[in-house]
């Protein structure tokens, strides 16, 4: 687990355990031999040797020595061992034993959020929170299963009471900083991941955490450099190789780029993210030919696990690599098996049949382009076909775009602009002056050489 276990004591394991065995002259009437037993146990959890522990605990239990406290310890070895199931039993007979053990309910809460149980984790945080409203803990844990489960709002309002009680635990802050950034709010995120860094600097996930929040942010040179500090803090794993990849592509440091996405192949051959940001670094390089080998290994090791994707980016490719029979190939297929895709895959199939001069499927496209556009889309797609019926010779086409243009803004000068060139095309000069200076009046400056040529 990358977060510390937490109980009711803020010390070492060997700490409490001997804490609990003063305790036990005066409350538990320990024997001499089974102190020293829970001494040599609480060693071996200290040094890892979860297997002896657990046996010296087993050994206990079984000759119905244990009380509360051994059921505790043994839950607590066999998390470490990860036998949740066996140490959720072990919590339960020690709530059989005292009905109103606060720390039983508030771990047993824990390990069924560990197993994603979080109904059964949410009834124990809840009784635990009952008995003992200050323990930051149990908020914290409820927390973060509201937060598994989407209820961010819930979340938020757990942690921040986690926070109010205790406001020393950088885990807490931490937690709010993944809540808060969940809920967009990213700016808060890198205050609350701060804040956590402050309190722990030793903690490389936190540095990671608000190193991806910079980067949303487009802070790319801030999030390398937390990536950098995170990287000497954790031992990285082929996502956080991405992580830093990522950064260094959007600083233009390709090469640099390329090593942390080839290391996080060599680390996990099958990670997606890897190849496609690798493919992205070649394209940005203008290096197309690779760009097209690493797709190809991509789609070679995934077959239909992300066709889409896998086809869009493979015809953006091809699109720079002028191959324009097989842009259209790859369109026509995302179009027929993806009907409902909102990235104006028509829009895009035109432009390749334009360029292989097949003017009539472009028009078609670009027409069915702008059926499909939303409203926000419409303006751009009426200006692409527009600019179609341009290059085509078809001004009073191009006229009719440009007129749509200009209802959805009427405040674009450039529209007006572009219909004093077709005007002007039609051979109607006296409209062509009149659209050149309104797009002047307007405020369009390159206007100008225009008016003073055509409007004497």
């Amino acid at each position: 687990m990358n977060e510390p276990f937490r109980t009711c004591f803020k010390s070492n394991m060997l700490y409490r355990l001997i804490v609990v065995l003063i305790l036990g002259y005066s409350t538990c009437s320990y024997s001499q031999t089974r102190q020293e037993q829970l001494l040599t146990a609480s060693i071996h959890l200290n040094l890892g040797n979860y297997v002896d522990a657990l046996s010296i605990y087993n050994q206990i239990i079984a000759n119905d020595e244990a009380d509360k406290y051994m059921f505790m310890f043994r839950a607590r070895t066999n998390v470490e061992l990860l036998n949740y199931d066996a140490a959720i039993a072990d919590m339960t007979s020690a709530i059989k034993m005292d009905t109103n053990y606060q720390y039983a309910y508030a771990m047993r809460g824990y390990y069924n959020l560990n197993i994603e149980s979080y109904d059964l984790a949410l009834v124990d945080l809840i009784k635990a929170i009952s008995l003992d409203s200050l323990d930051a803990y149990s908020y914290y844990y409820r927390g973060k299963t509201h937060a598994v489960q989407d209820n961010l709002t819930l979340a938020l309002s757990d942690v921040t009471k986690a926070i109010e009680i205790d406001d020393q635990d950088a885990w807490f802050y931490a937690f709010k900083g993944l809540v808060v950034s969940k809920l967009n709010d990213l700016e808060s995120g890198v205050e609350y991941f701060s804040k956590a860094i402050e309190l722990d600097s030793t903690e490389g996930v936190f540095i990671m955490n608000r190193g991806g929040n910079y980067f949303e942010l487009h802070k790319y040179e801030d999030a390398f450099k937390d990536y950098l500090i995170g990287f000497s803090l954790i031992e990285p794993v082929d996502d956080d190789f991405v992580r830093r990849g990522r950064a260094l592509l959007m600083l233009s440091r390709f090469e640099d780029a390329l090593k942390d996405f080839s290391e996080a192949i060599l680390i996990n051959p099958r990670n997606e993210a890897a190849y496609f940001y690798k493919t992205y670094t070649h394209m940005y390089m203008d290096d197309f030919l690779t760009a097209k080998k690493e797709i190809e290994k991509l789609i070679a090791m995934q077959g239909d696990k992300t066709r889409y994707q896998e086809l869009l980016l493979r015809a953006w490719i091809v699109f720079e690599l002028e191959e324009y029979h097989n842009v259209i190939r790859y369109f026509s297929l995302l179009i027929s098996e993806y009907p409902s895709s909102p990235d104006g895959l028509h829009g895009y199939r035109a432009s390749a049949y334009e360029e292989i001069g097949d003017f009539e499927n472009a028009e078609n496209d670009f027409t069915k382009h702008i059926e499909e556009s939303t409203e926000a889309e419409k303006e751009m797609a009426y200006q692409g076909r527009a600019f179609f019926h341009i290059r085509t010779d078809e001004y009073e086409k191009a006229l009719h775009d440009f007129n749509k243009c200009i209802e959805m803004n009427p405040e674009e000068p450039f529209y007006y602009f572009k219909k004093g060139m077709c005007f002007y095309q039609l051979n109607l000069e006296n409209r062509s002056c009149e659209m050149y200076s309104k797009a002047y009046e307007m405020g369009y400056e390159k206007a100008l050489p225009f008016v003073e040529k055509f409007c004497d």
